[in-house]
């Protein structure tokens, strides 16, 4: 006789009353001890939603992509004259607001770190889609001084490149190590971010990057100043390319829009 997938559903059927009206209370009360969460978010959600309103309407970046700033070409805000970036791309499925920046806060420093799964499955839909025709020879992630990670207990980046690492079926591997204490970037200029950033960074000691592409990985890009210093280091020991994915670009303005 073949198994019916539906059997265990037609037993709780035939199951007394009292059982049933227990079980459902169980279910209830499993909302109330264990609400589900936004699964890009962290808010509470109904038990049959994944997200929340404000992520279900998240502004996504679309259409065709700058590689230089990780804007759709319709925001983008690049010139002729700006200097080119280190990296040879950049990409994001997100702009940093709203919704978005609160995830990225709650995961980065409220230690929302179950969010990592859903952030990490977009970023690599994002990089399936603008990076297809590149062989990364492994993924790897902009590191934090000793100093942050034992008062976070965990890089964020760190757990977003080994997900999507898993995802492309790669190896995740740290490259760099961050040598400098560096003050906070929040607020910053660009050109404080460069200051502040210069220095920062070295390869692990004997790691062969030689001829090597490499998927970078952090979880906000703002000026590009971190993500450009680090690539800038790898390409020095001798990387062959450098591409980039974060979860969430800061949107700039173009110099024509009104302030």
């Amino acid at each position: 006789q073949k198994y019916k997938g539906n059997r265990g559903c037609n037993l709780c059927k035939n199951r007394p009353l009292s059982y049933r009206l227990m079980k459902s209370a169980i279910k209830q009360l499993s909302y109330v001890l264990f609400p589900r969460r936004c699964e890009l978010c962290g808010e509470v959600v109904r038990p049959d939603e994944k997200y929340c309103r404000d992520c279900r309407h998240a502004e996504r970046i679309n259409g065709e992509i700058c590689l230089k700033c990780a804007h759709s070409k319709t925001d983008c805000a690049c010139s002729k004259k700006d200097k080119k970036p280190a990296f040879n791309g950049v990409v994001a499925p997100f702009y940093f607001r709203d919704s978005v920046s609160r995830a990225v806060h709650r995961f980065k420093f409220y230690g929302y770190t179950e969010l990592a799964d859903n952030m990490a499955r977009e970023m690599t839909n994002k990089i399936d889609e603008s990076f297809c025709d590149i062989g990364f020879d492994f993924v790897t992630f902009v590191p934090l001084s000793k100093r942050r990670y034992r008062k976070r207990g965990y890089n964020q980046a760190e757990l977003l490149a080994q997900k999507i690492a898993d995802r492309l079926s790669i190896p995740c591997l740290k490259s760099l190590n961050k040598i400098r204490e560096t003050e906070t970037q929040r607020g910053a200029s660009a050109k404080e971010r460069r200051v502040n950033l210069f220095g920062a960074f070295d390869l692990v000691d004997g790691f062969d990057i030689d001829g090597k592409t490499v998927l970078l990985v952090d979880d906000v890009k703002t000026t590009g100043s971190t993500l450009n210093e680090c690539s800038e280091i790898l390409k020095a020991y001798g990387a062959k390319a450098v591409y980039c994915s974060v979860f969430a670009v800061t949107k700039r303005k173009k110099k024509n829009d009104k302030k």
